[in-house]
């Protein structure tokens, strides 16, 4: 697949159908969840962003059903239903470099080319356990088997042998 560090992937896909916040808040929510279970020590606490560290850091996200549903709720676009939410999360860490960000364009739908849904995960430099063929691999999997997207890239390149 890759012979380098990953830094970020990149689930993109269209939807015809509008989806609900519930569903979207159950996608978002179990997405979190796998890849709390995939890393536990990359990926086990999440926090809003903010206007500062400190700030982001009073805002620990809760991975449960209501937090999930009502950060979504909050995040839909009042004007235009179609584009869905968006939220961005990111891990807390206090070294910038080890600090992990994932943001979500969820509940996007119709026939319009920016009526896309993402999930884009943007790792930190000098991962280790990154740097390894068979975790990169397992992340990639994680991502194409669940979201079953359109597009999946790695650090923006398509991957063509899904």
């Amino acid at each position: 697949m890759i012979n380098r560090q990953m830094s970020s992937i990149s689930a993109i896909w269209m939807s015809n159908e509008r989806a609900t916040i519930e569903e979207c808040s159950e996608k978002v929510l179990a997405f979190l969840t796998l890849l709390k279970k995939h890393n536990p020590h990359l990926f086990s606490k999440w926090y809003q962003k903010g206007k500062s560290k400190k700030d982001a850091l009073l805002r620990e996200v809760s991975l449960d059903e209501k937090y999930v549903y009502d950060d979504i709720l909050k995040n839909w676009d009042k004007k235009f239903d179609d584009l869905g939410a968006r939220l961005s999360y990111w891990t807390g860490d206090q070294d910038g470099n080890k600090s992990v960000s994932i943001s979500f364009n969820i509940g996007a739908y119709g026939t319009k080319t920016f009526n896309r849904n993402s999930c884009v995960l943007s790792l930190p430099k000098g991962n280790e356990y990154y740097d390894l063929r068979d975790n990169q691999e397992a992340l990639i999997s994680l991502f194409d088997n669940f979201w079953k997207p359109g597009k999946l890239l790695v650090d923006g390149e398509e991957i063509l042998n899904k």
